[in-house]
C-alpha cells in the first residue's frame, strides 16, 4: 500500500515538472515570437527619419528618393516570397536570427549615408531582411496559434505596432540629445537585437510547414477573399502613413510640425487594438471581431472625408486606428487554417498582397486626389471596405 502511494506521488511530481517544463518552453517561444515582432516595427519606423537625411545628405532629388524606396519595395516582396522556402531549407531559428541581425547591420549601415550605388543595394537588403522578418514572425506566429490553440497573432501585431512607437520615442529623444543619427539609432537597435538573438536562441522549430505545395502557388478559393481585405485595409493603413498629415494641413490650417500627430494617434490606437485583440476574439469569435473592425473602419474613413472639428477628427482618427488594427493578423490567422492551400503559401500570398496595397495603395489616393480631392479618395475606399464584409460572411462558411 506504501508503496503505491510512493508511486503515485513520483508520477504526480513527475507529471508536474513535465507541465512546469511545457509551460516553460511554451513562455520561451511565444516570447521570441514577440521579439521578432518588436525588432521588424522598430526597424520599418526607424527608416522613416533617415529618409530626410540621405535625400539632404547625398543631394537626391524626389525622383531620385522614390528610385531608392522603389528598391526597398522590390527587395521586401522578394524577401515575404522566399521565407517559406528558406524556412523549409534551413530552421526557423536560423531564417528568423539571420533576417533580424542582417536588418539591424543594413540599417545601422544606412545612418553612415553611403554613396549612391551602395545605398540601392543597402536599402534592397534592408527591404529583403525586413520582408523575411515579416513573413516569418506572421508564420512561426500562426505556427504556435495552431499549437497551443491561442490567438496569438493579434497581440504579436500589437508588438509591431509596440516597436514602431518605442522607435519613434526614442529615436527622437536621442535626437534632442544632440547625438548623432547613427547612434541615435544604434543604440536602442544594439539593445533590442541583443535580446531578440537571444529569445531567438531559445527556438527548436525546425520546420513551421511540410506541405509540398509550391511557396510561389496563385492564391485560390477563399485565400482570395482573404488576401483582398488584407490589401484594401492596409491600403487604409498606407493612406494614413503618406495622407493623413496633408490631409490635416489641408482641412484644419495645422503647421507641418504638429500635422503627423493624426497619424500618432493611429498608431497608439492600433498597438491598443492589438494587444486587447485575442481577449476579443475569444469573447466574441474571429469573425463577428473581424466584420465589426472592418464596418467601424470604412465608417470612420467616410467621417474623417467630411473635415469634422479638429476633437472629433483625432477621435475619428483613435477609431479608425483601433478598429483596423486586428483585420491583418485575423486575415492571416484565417489563412493559415483556411485548407485549400499550404500555411505557408497561403500566409505568403495574404502578407503580400497586403505589403502591395501599403505599397501602391498611397499612389492611387494620390491619383485619385490630384482629379477630386483627398476627402473624395477617402469615401471612394470607406466604400470599397465597406464592401468586403459579404466576402468575409462568405469565407466563414468554410469554418462552420
Amino acid at each position: 500500500m506504501n508503496t503505491d502511494i510512493k508511486v503515485s506521488a513520483v508520477a504526480t511530481s513527475s507529471s508536474s515538472l513535465k507541465s512546469a517544463d511545457t509551460l516553460k518552453v511554451r513562455r520561451l517561444e511565444i516570447w521570441a515570437a514577440r521579439f521578432a515582432f518588436l525588432m521588424a516595427g522598430f526597424s520599418i519606423a526607424a527608416w522613416a527619419p533617415i529618409v530626410p537625411f540621405i535625400k539632404e545628405g547625398l543631394g537626391l532629388t524626389h525622383l531620385e528618393l522614390s528610385r531608392v524606396i522603389l528598391m526597398m519595395s522590390a527587395g521586401s516582396l522578394l524577401g515575404m516570397l522566399l521565407t517559406g522556402l528558406a524556412m523549409r531549407t534551413f530552421s526557423v531559428r536560423a531564417v528568423l536570427v539571420s533576417a533580424a541581425a542582417a536588418l539591424a547591420l543594413s540599417l545601422v549601415a544606412l545612418t553612415t549615408l553611403p554613396g549612391v550605388s551602395a545605398l540601392s543595394g543597402l536599402v534592397f537588403i534592408f527591404g529583403l531582411t525586413l520582408g523575411c522578418l515579416e513573413v516569418g514572425g506572421n508564420l512561426y506566429g500562426a505556427y504556435l496559434e495552431k499549437r497551443y490553440a491561442i490567438p496569438l497573432l493579434p497581440s504579436l501585431h500589437g508588438c509591431y505596432s509596440l516597436g514602431e512607437i518605442v522607435a519613434l520615442a526614442a529615436i527622437t529623444v536621442l535626437l534632442l540629445m544632440n547625438l548623432t543619427l547613427l547612434m541615435a539609432i544604434f543604440l536602442p537597435l544594439l539593445a533590442l537585437l541583443v535580446f531578440t538573438v537571444l529569445s531567438l536562441s531559445r527556438v527548436h522549430v525546425h520546420d513551421v510547414e511540410s506541405a509540398d505545395e509550391p511557396l510561389l502557388a496563385i492564391p485560390r478559393g477563399t485565400v482570395i477573399l482573404i488576401a483582398l481585405t488584407a490589401a484594401l485595409v492596409y491600403m487604409v493603413e498606407g493612406g494614413m502613413l503618406d495622407w493623413s498629415a496633408l490631409f490635416m494641413i489641408e482641412s484644419h490650417g495645422l503647421s507641418k510640425d504638429v500635422a503627423g500627430s493624426g497619424y500618432i494617434v493611429v498608431v497608439i490606437t492600433m498597438a491598443l487594438g492589438r494587444f486587447s485583440g485575442a481577449r476579443l476574439v475569444t469573447r466574441f469569435g474571429i469573425f463577428p471581431v473581424l466584420c465589426t473592425s472592418v464596418g467601424l473602419g470604412a465608417l470612420a474613413l467616410a467621417f474623417l472625408s467630411f473635415k469634422p472639428q479638429l476633437p472629433l477628427m483625432y477621435l475619428t482618427f483613435a477609431v479608425l486606428g483601433f478598429s483596423i488594427a486586428n483585420v491583418m493578423p485575423l486575415c492571416i490567422s484565417l489563412a493559415a487554417r483556411e485548407g485549400s492551400m499550404s500555411a505557408t503559401a497561403a500566409i505568403s500570398a495574404v502578407s503580400t498582397a497586403g505589403y502591395v496595397a501599403l505599397i501602391l495603395g498611397p499612389a492611387l489616393i494620390g491619383t485619385v486626389a490630384e482629379f477630386s480631392s483627398l476627402s473624395f479618395s477617402f469615401i471612394s475606399l470607406s466604400v470599397l471596405v465597406l464592401c468586403l464584409i459579404p466576402g468575409i460572411l462568405y469565407v466563414r462558411r468554410r469554418f462552420i
